[in-house]
């Protein structure tokens, strides 16, 4: 699915201030408002991997896969990577996390 959009892909890490990745998955599925699709199920109890799918205000194709991880020191972490063949939105839907 990653290959059918030719465009622009960029990645970001984050720290995040969840208490837990399911509080930050359930956040993120909100704030980007696009549908979960199927993810591989992590090897790790910490780690979790989330694939989205969608059109951004019902025009522009989006995938986005974020991995989510708990450190006790660091707190929740983010690794996103975002793919849409709009540059400038893939730029902004990445950004709109700071």
């Amino acid at each position: 699915m990653w290959e059918k959009i030719k465009g622009k892909e960029e990645k970001r890490t984050y720290q995040l201030k969840y208490s837990s990745t399911q509080a930050a998955e359930q956040e993120l599925l909100r704030h980007f408002g696009l549908k979960k699709i199927d993810s591989p199920e992590s090897s790790q109890a910490n780690i979790v991997t989330v694939n989205l799918a969608g059109k951004f205000l019902g025009a522009q194709e989006v995938l986005m896969i974020l991995i989510l991880a708990f450190d006790t020191k660091m707190g929740c972490l983010l690794k996103i990577r975002v793919k849409t063949e709009d540059e400038e939105l893939t730029n902004e839907l990445i950004e709109s996390i700071e």
